[in-house]
């Protein structure tokens, strides 16, 4: 079969580090796992942080390199104090191509909460979109998510309330929305 065939049924694994096992099949497959367009990994699935970080990093180049689409982002982060952001960073890097799904859930103190990079307030082709623990900026230029229909912020930290009613309201065909407050926060009434 083509490796993109093949890339396409390794997709359908349940996470990113059971395709990583097929590798020690033959040489062929060594690199193939690197070519599925869906990422979904743990970070409690690694030794340590650097070696998380390394991986996606990896796999995000790699992705590049070769001009794969990543349709499906799927990341749970644990990071400590001493650990330098990096969800950020790679938000901004797919969130350019046809990124599809994207869930991120970052397992982190609220001193540590990431920032979601500008250009995914853009991302034309976004359907789902959950969001648990970050943080969402003020906005400079217009929001549009004009596909996104699944919408799920969970304990995030907001700028202030027209910050997050811009977010939801960026959303026309929006059908599914549930939102879930950090206790405090600085969001008192929500009006979309």
């Amino acid at each position: 079969l083509p490796d993109s065939l093949l890339s396409q049924i390794l997709s359908h694994l349940p996470t990113t580090k059971e395709a990583v096992r097929t590798s020690v099949l033959s040489k062929r497959w060594k690199s193939l796992y690197l070519l599925i367009p869906s990422l979904v990994l743990n970070a409690n699935e690694f030794p340590n942080h650097n070696s998380f970080v390394s991986f996606i990093d990896k796999f995000l180049a790699f992705s590049k390199e070769q001009n794969s689409i990543l349709h499906k982002l799927k990341l749970s982060v644990k990071k400590n104090v001493n650990d330098p952001p990096c969800v950020t960073r790679w938000l901004d890097s797919v969130s350019s191509s046809k990124l599809n799904h994207l869930d991120v859930e970052c397992l982190v103190n609220r001193k540590l909460l990431e920032a979601i990079p500008r250009s995914l307030y853009v991302c034309h082709t976004l359907v789902y979109l959950r969001l648990h623990r970050v943080s969402l900026g003020e906005f400079v230029d217009s929001v549009s998510l004009p596909c996104l229909k699944t919408l799920v912020l969970e304990h995030n930290v907001y700028a202030n309330d027209v910050t997050l009613e811009s977010f939801i309201s960026s959303c026309p065909v929006l059908e599914d929305k549930s939102i879930a407050r950090m206790v405090p926060q600085n969001i008192k009434f929500l009006r979309v």
